[in-house]
């Protein structure tokens, strides 16, 4: 027997029996929330081997008899687990949940979404995690009070609800007392204002805050406002029943062929209240609007527009007076001098008249001269009468009469008209009537005498044109015991378009230096007449039949 005298590691050398009681059997253990466990096995106490069996002969490594430990399991949280926090405008969650196995208590930090309902309320949906499980809760709604407002006057506010949750729409409904009105209305929640939509129909709504709310009103005497009228417009105010101090507007609207003459506001006591521009600071009484109106016509005169207020005295010298309505009136000229024109852009007209459903007679008295504009008469209505025992003297710069196919009667009376560059007169697709008349024409650079159907009747023309024909008449063309001389420079003194032409009872003197003294697509009959043409070309054309009747000359 060999004694040690001291311990030294020992290397155990060859091949372990694990035998005589060294392999020793390692107990199953069941694993914990938070310890793990293992399955049952043998382990040699010499070298250290597991084995699977008794025997040894199954070796495994120890980790694999290891069982990990379950983790918590946690109950699902009751409502009254959750806990929320409001911080400013939102809000915070935590929540404790329980293991179910083990009773371990653990707290919860939840994101917290905000939604909202069909009606608008808001909802606060919290959601917390811990390992593999997800917790939800959804914050009970809270409702908030709505304080009203009621005065000493009587007065009120009232809501649509006595408590609303958040993001609920509430409407108030003001009802003054009589002789009241709402002057201004705030909801507040807390320190903070609440907005406020006003509605159509007197009412306001305002979406629910997180918080109460209290409505607060200011109520005060109003005003009425009344509007008096003559029946020829209207007049509108933006508010009827106004606070004294507030500016009250008017809309003035004329009726058709009508201007605002004067616009007044008087007070309950007769006093009248200063109007600009349409608007005047309500006062502490009811007030009364009254408009009146005149009529206008479409009718200029030097620049000047005829109503009923001047038609007496349009021009306030005496000279122009206008008698009649909107469809039949008389123009009274006497001793007048019209310089001053209507400008439309830069065209100047000293007389302009623009009404399709208006007759109109213009009746001279004494020398009148209308001059100094680019028309004499522009002039677009239902037919014009130019007559009187007077005189009238008409230069212009381009057109001294320019009617938009406007029938013309001259009926006796004297006119002298000319023209700068243009026609001089300008019917067109009209009829020109001349009777019992003088009349000079002078077409500058147009036509002198230009017409659908020229009539003269008993009167004496003399037609001059400078680079057109004297006397056109686009259809036909009839002269009846009068004096007629027409002269062109360049085309033919006299054209009668696609009626026939007849001279009776008159001398017609035609001359043309740069064409026939008269041509006429169709007929011509002279009778009992002296016609002296001559032309560049030749004095008479006449494309149909010549018939000479009676005592003529030709």
């Amino acid at each position: 027997m060999y004694m040690l005298s001291e311990w030294t590691d020992v290397t155990v050398t060859g091949t372990c029996s694990h035998a005589n009681g060294h392999l020793q059997a390692v107990a199953a253990n069941e694993p914990t929330c938070t310890l793990s466990g293992n399955s049952a096995y043998w382990k040699c106490d010499v070298c250290g081997k597991c084995f699977s069996d008794a025997a040894a002969e199954n070796e495994i490594a120890e980790d694999s008899t290891v069982i990990p430990a379950t983790g918590h399991t946690y109950a699902e949280p009751s409502a009254e687990d959750w806990r929320w926090t409001k911080s400013g405008d939102t809000y915070t969650a935590d929540v404790t949940v329980v293991c179910e196995i083990c009773e371990y208590e653990q707290m919860l930090t939840a994101a917290v979404e905000k939604t909202a309902a069909s009606d608008g309320t808001a909802i606060y949906t919290a959601t917390a995690t811990a390992g593999e499980q997800t917790f939800t809760a959804v914050m009970p709604t809270v409702y908030h009070s709505v304080t009203g407002y009621e005065d000493a006057a009587g007065n009120t506010v009232t809501a649509d609800k006595a408590t609303a949750a958040e993001g609920q729409t509430v409407t108030l409904t003001a009802a003054p007392a009589a002789g009241y009105g709402l002057k201004a209305l705030t909801v507040t929640s807390g320190e903070d204002g609440v907005g406020l939509t006003a509605g159509t129909d007197g009412t306001f709504t305002f979406t629910m805050p997180d918080g109460d709310v209290t409505v607060t009103a200011e109520f005060d005497r109003n005003y009425t406002v009344a509007i008096v009228t003559d029946g020829h417009g209207t007049v509108t105010v933006d508010n009827p029943l106004a606070f004294e101090g507030d500016t009250v507007t008017l809309t003035v609207a004329p009726g058709t062929n009508y201007a605002l003459d004067t616009l007044t506001v008087t007070d309950a006591d007769g006093e009248e209240i200063e109007v600009t521009d349409n608007k005047f600071t309500m006062p502490a009484k009811d007030v009364t609007v009254t408009s009146r109106f005149y009529e206008t016509y479409k009718i200029r005169v030097g620049g000047v527009q005829v109503t009923s207020k001047n038609k007496a005295d349009v021009l306030g010298d005496g000279s122009v007076v206008y008698e009649g309505d909107q469809t039949e009136g008389t123009l009274y000229l006497t001793d007048a001098n019209i310089t001053g024109a209507y400008y439309e852009g830069s065209i100047a007209k000293n007389i302009f008249v623009n009404n399709a459903d208006l007759s109109l007679t213009i009746t001279l008295s004494g020398e009148n001269s209308v001059s100094g504009g680019h028309y004499a008469f522009d002039i677009a209505c239902a037919g014009v009468t130019l007559t009187g025992e007077g005189l009238l003297n008409a230069p212009a710069s381009s057109e001294a009469f320019y009617f938009h196919r406007t029938p013309l009667t001259i009926d006796t009376t004297t006119v002298n008209a000319e023209a700068g560059n243009s026609f001089c007169m300008e019917i067109g697709s009209a009829a020109l009537t001349i009777r019992d008349s003088s009349v000079t024409a002078v077409g500058g650079g147009n036509m002198a005498l230009d017409a659908k159907d020229v009539t003269i009747v008993n009167s004496t023309v003399d037609a001059t044109a400078g680079y057109s024909y004297a006397i056109y008449g686009s259809n036909s063309i009839r002269i009846t015991d009068s004096t007629v001389t027409a002269t062109s420079q360049s085309q033919y003194a006299v054209y009668c378009g696609y009626e026939d032409m007849t001279i009776t009872g008159s001398v017609v003197t035609a001359s043309s230096e740069g064409s026939e003294g008269i041509y006429v697509k169709r007929s011509l009959t002279v009778t009992d007449s002296t016609v002296e043409t001559t032309g560049w070309y030749q004095g008479l054309t006449v494309d149909g039949a010549l018939t000479l009747e009676g005592d003529s000359e030709l």
